[in-house]
């Protein structure tokens, strides 16, 4: 729905600046909607488990979420992890997606006017579903993967202040799926620094990155980034 609605703005631009004179070709417009990118709408961060992000955090934006359950998981079952704002309309904000949620999993996103995890999971209540209250987002999404079976997904959702650490502890779980066995993060570190070397003092974080063409980490402060 984001992507949809958002297009047809552009379009309508487009169409108006082309009647003023610019020269937009047809081959202009394709060429920017297939490159085109909108990290934290109904983003799919993982496959395995399947883990959505979406930053929406206002009745609007929960409509536009509803919309895309409907379409692109119909009938599956969805842990929730969900965090927001205490000034926020999130009851309204929640009645319009709990009815596609199987579980929620609440956490605090990392910003002072957050809704302690333990109030809004209190508040969710209402809705009869199991909720699990966490006291990081990392710890949230550690759990929201366990409780969640493989046919399932996971949709978080409610506030773009927890949307950066998720995808640090994704990638973090993604790094560790492909350590060899028997081979320590240290180990790892070095061989990838072999076909791409990067010194971690140019960097003040770094999770995934590629250097010429090839995939690399980072260690940063001890820790394998």
């Amino acid at each position: 729905m984001y992507w949809f609605m958002a297009l047809a703005v552009v379009l309508a631009v487009v169409e108006t600046l082309t009647q003023k004179g610019w020269n937009i070709s047809r081959q202009n417009i394709y060429d920017g909607i297939r490159d085109v990118y909108w990290p934290g709408r109904f983003e799919i961060v993982s496959k395995d488990p399947l883990f959505i992000i979406d930053g929406g955090h206002n009745p609007q934006c929960m409509e536009s979420l509803a919309e895309n359950i409907r379409s692109y998981l119909p009938g599956r079952g969805l842990t929730a992890l969900v965090g927001v704002m205490a000034d926020k309309d999130y009851m309204d904000m929640f009645s319009m997606v709990a009815p596609y949620i199987t579980r929620f999993v609440t956490v605090t996103p990392d910003n002072p006017r957050a809704l302690p995890a333990a109030e809004l999971a209190k508040a969710l209540e209402i809705f009869g579903k199991p909720t699990t209250v966490c006291e990081t987002v990392e710890e949230g999404v550690r759990t929201a993967i366990t409780q969640t079976p493989q046919e399932e997904a996971v949709v978080a959702f409610g506030s773009l202040y927890m949307l950066g650490t998720i995808r640090e502890e994704m990638a973090q779980a993604e790094l560790k799926k492909t350590i060899p066995a028997g081979m320590t993060k240290a180990d790892y570190a070095e061989y990838k620094f072999n076909s791409a070397l990067i010194e971690e003092d140019d960097f003040d974080m770094l999770i995934m990155g590629r250097t010429q063409g090839k995939g690399c980490y980072c260690y940063v402060n001890g820790v394998l980034k």
